[in-house]
């Protein structure tokens, strides 16, 4: 049984750790828009309350006057109706993500940052060129610095350095008691040797340090190295999401 409260709890989490560029809760949708840039960041989201499905046109009119194609995003706060009335509409599904936890313990237990690795406040180009090969910001690059720009929380970016060439990126973000995890990425010939894990931890050494007790990150569910990482950093997945999108009409 899915725990809706804390469903809502990470969230509201997730929304204020990776932020949108323009956007508004209006008739129980969360409603995004983020110039293309990650569709987390550019869909509508039930928060409720209400029907979700007497309420699909007004998120499908928003979106439509912003993105070329309209994406809702589809959370256990919804339930099943929603997404069987997208489906009914045109609206094709396609794999979102599981949204993954864990607590951060004490002791023997903490996190530390290893050799080799910077936390900085600002990313600096070697963290934008290697954050790049994953094709996170490929397209748009302006809106995703400007995403970024616009987070008002505590936030690191974390890279690890060898032989004088940066190898691995990760960026943290405090939220409350959370320390949100994204952008992580190593270099593809040097991943599976322990650099995304030290990044992992640097991360979550950091947030610690600024009174985050839990750890919080969302995965691609095909993507198997990064589940590996996590779930042998002790990260359990509380709930997944998809989406159902289609094109604007025209």
């Amino acid at each position: 049984m899915v725990d809706r409260d804390l469903v809502r709890r990470l969230e509201d989490v997730g929304d204020a750790t990776w932020p949108a560029l323009a956007g508004r809760d209006a008739g129980g949708w969360r409603l995004r828009y983020a110039a293309g840039v990650t569709r987390r960041s550019n869909s509508a989201t039930w928060i409720g309350p209400g029907d979700p499905v007497a309420a699909v046109r007004s998120a499908e009119r928003w979106l439509a006057e912003r993105l070329d194609v309209v994406t809702f995003r589809i959370t256990p706060l919804a339930g099943s109706s929603l997404d069987e009335a997208l489906a009914s509409l045109g609206y094709d599904r396609d794999a979102g993500a599981h949204t993954m936890t864990r607590a951060l313990g004490s002791g023997a237990d903490c996190f530390s940052i290893a050799p080799g690795i910077a936390v900085r406040p600002e990313p600096d180009l070697a963290w934008w060129r290697t954050l790049g090969a994953t094709g996170a910001d490929r397209g748009n690059p302006s809106a995703m610095r400007r995403l970024i720009a616009a987070l008002q929380a505590p936030t690191a970016f974390a890279s690890r350095e060898v032989d004088g060439v940066v190898v691995a990126v990760g960026m943290g973000v405090v939220e409350g008691e959370y320390v949100a995890i994204f952008n992580m990425n190593t270099v593809a010939a040097l991943r599976r040797a322990g650099h995304g894990t030290a990044i992992l931890d640097a991360l979550l050494a950091w947030g610690s340090d600024h009174g985050a007790v839990r750890a919080f990150l969302q995965v691609h569910p095909d993507n198997r190295g990064a589940l590996d990482l996590y779930g042998g950093a002790g990260f359990v997945t509380q709930y997944d999401y998809h989406y159902r999108a289609k094109p604007a009409a025209g």
